[in-house]
């Protein structure tokens, strides 16, 4: 692979499991593991299956990476870094690793469990251990998707493998969270995708070649192999920088119940950062000293000490001290001016560009502490629940389901309803006050409300007609990508979207009639419907009108306009989109009432 791909790291070990016997070895590995990035791959042909309604396809092989904290067992001798080459990944010298050396630090180790080799009733004893154990945080980008291919693939005992996980955490939603509550270091992914976030974090994209290739076939090749391990690692080293920029994760906690006990929330994280600033310093301050007596060591001939990945020294040791060696020619009383002056958020910015550009170490969480791993299991993770079609995740310090309420009129919502409120409104800001011009994105069991909402004036988008028989899945995809491209809130009256949190953009509608649901979404997203904006939609398409009116003589070729209409009107507005005409008849005249009827009840309730 080319070294622009970010790539699994020196010293962290990717090892094929094939036989019950070596997936039991690492049965204790799997107990003491803090933190675990998850992800399945599948042939390529299944995916086209499972968009043409063939259900879930099956994992052929699943990688589980494992941040192992100190003092955990032993590494097997063959992967133990004092005697392994980084290289090669073996040694012969295993009698010479002791267990204290390898537990002394933490470190990390990539299991690759092929599901078609292994024992059914084996791979489901193992991942249901893992699954089940609540000190260890599960990983995933996707994660639901790749748990129903594991399912899948462990056939009728799979449904009671994954029907528990906690705690769980999509790596791609907790990014999500941070950025929208503009996190100092956490950085906007240009591409979507796991890919996308990768580069945006850690300053490389992954390798994507053989993502479709043939994973159902036997042997496996070394590079997917490396790729398969790449793609679990990279969770890992995802979390280790998301919990690098934030320092406290419990600050900044997803969950509702978690946001009410812990208060509101800084806009830009600029006084959470700063109040941190002072221990990031100094830890900051201890690794230049700690690496600046590293370079003078060697440069003076010392023997070397022996790496995690089992090289000479660390590369991005050695890059610290030669920074350190660069600031202290400027005159010792420089950097701790520049220090004090430094703000927390500059420090903050400062310390995650360097992570993102330093060469990665074996350990992927970059020295997260345990306490750290902890707290953002307990602010970022969730209990998810997976039964046949539905996905719901459980969470909050006090293990209550998420529920978010309208922002006025509390208890109008469900209180059983999934998730009812979004966790982010693209045009909110971190205080809830509106940013730009609301735009939605209704499915097709919302599709009364999205005219209503166009007859207020709304920018409110609608599915094609032509995915109403498509797949559900299809229908999710296509709802998710198009609601963060285009910066929308999804509506839908569907329970199994909103439960599964395919979205973190998604509100579910509750009432029945298109007017209740219209009020509904006025309350629950504050908005403000003025008397200019109504009827300036096209109400099919959304589409903005033609600046002037026509006359009848210009019409667009096909107009539906009955000719008693021609001969007695003699303005006409045209739809830029789909050239729909509209004229001031009886039903503008109603429409215009109910919509005027609708301010003044809006202006009293307020």
């Amino acid at each position: 692979m080319s070294s622009r791909f970010w790539t699994l790291p020196p010293g962290v070990h990717a090892v094929l499991i094939d036989s019950e016997d070596q997936l039991d070895s690492f049965s204790d590995l799997l107990d003491a593991a803090l933190a675990c990035g998850m992800d399945a791959e599948w042939p390529p042909e299944e995916t086209t299956g499972e968009q043409r309604g063939g259900g879930p396809p099956h994992a052929t092989l699943v990688q589980l990476a494992l941040w192992l904290p100190p003092g955990s067992p032993a590494l097997p001798p063959e992967l133990c870094p004092a005697t392994s080459s980084s290289s090669s990944g073996g040694g012969s010298g295993g009698s010479s690793c002791s267990s204290s050396s390898c537990t002394s630090s933490a470190s990390c180790l990539v299991l690759l469990l092929d599901m078609l080799a292994l024992p059914q009733a084996a791979a489901k004893r193992a991942l249901q251990q893992l699954f089940r154990n609540k000190s260890c945080l599960k990983l995933g980008f996707g994660l639901v998707h790749d748990l129903r291919a594991i399912g899948a693939a462990l056939g009728g005992e799979g449904g009671s493998c994954i029907a528990v996980v906690e705690p769980a955490c999509d790596v791609g939603s907790v990014h999500r969270f941070l950025r929208h509550r503009h996190v100092l270091g956490v950085n906007k992914a240009v591409d979507l995708g796991l890919s996308g976030l990768v580069d945006a974090q850690l300053g490389r994209p992954l390798d994507k070649a053989l993502q479709c290739s043939a994973w159902g076939e036997r042997p496996l090749s070394g590079a997917q192999l490396q790729y398969a391990a790449a793609d679990a690692a990279c969770l890992l080293a995802l979390l280790g920088s998301l919990v690098a920029v934030v320092g406290q994760p419990e600050e900044w906690p997803m969950t509702e119940a978690a946001v009410e006990a812990s208060g509101p929330q800084p806009a830009a994280g600029a006084a959470a950062v700063a109040a941190r600033s002072e221990d990031q310093q100094a830890a900051a301050n201890g690794a230049e000293e700690s690496a600046a007596e590293g370079a003078d060591g060697e440069a003076e001939g010392a023997p070397e000490v022996q790496a995690a990945d089992g090289s000479g020294g660390s590369n991005s040791s050695r890059s610290s001290g030669n920074a350190s060696e660069q600031t202290g020619a400027a005159g010792p009383a420089a950097p701790q001016q520049q220090q004090q002056q430094q703000t927390g958020s500059e420090a903050a910015a400062a310390a995650h560009q360097a992570s993102a550009s330093a060469v990665p170490t074996a350990d992927l969480l970059g020295g997260c502490s345990v306490q750290q791993l902890r707290a953002a299991a307990s602010a970022w993770g969730v209990r998810l629940e997976i039964s046949g079609a539905r996905a719901v995740k459980r969470g909050g310090r006090r293990g209550q389901r998420q529920r978010r309420e309208a922002r006025r009129g509390s208890g109008r919502l469900d209180p059983e309803a999934p998730c009812g409120f979004p966790l982010h409104v693209p045009f909110w800001d971190a205080q809830q006050q509106p940013t730009g011009q609301p735009r939605f994105l209704c499915d097709v069991m919302a599709e009364g409300l999205a005219r209503q909402l166009r007859l207020c004036g709304f920018d409110t988008e609608s599915l094609q007609a032509t995915m109403e028989k498509a797949p559900r899945h299809a229908i999710y995809r296509t709802m998710v990508e198009r609601a963060e491209a285009e910066q929308r809130v999804v509506l839908t009256r569907d329970r199994t979207f909103v439960a599964a949190n395919y979205s973190d953009q998604a509100y579910l509608v509750q009432r029945d009639t298109k007017r209740e649901q219209l009020e509904e979404v006025i309350d629950a997203f504050k908005l403000s419907v003025q008397e200019e904006d109504v009827l300036t939609r096209c109400a099919r398409c959304n589409g903005d009108f033609i600046p002037e009116p026509l006359p009848p003589g210009l019409l667009p070729e096909g107009h539906d306009v009955p000719p008693g209409i021609l001969a007695t009107v003699d303005e006409y507005w045209v739809c830029s989109r789909c050239s729909g005409v509209y004229w001031q008849g009886s039903q503008y005249g109603r429409a215009k009432k109910e919509m005027n009827d609708l301010i003044a009840k809006l202006k009293a309730l307020a």
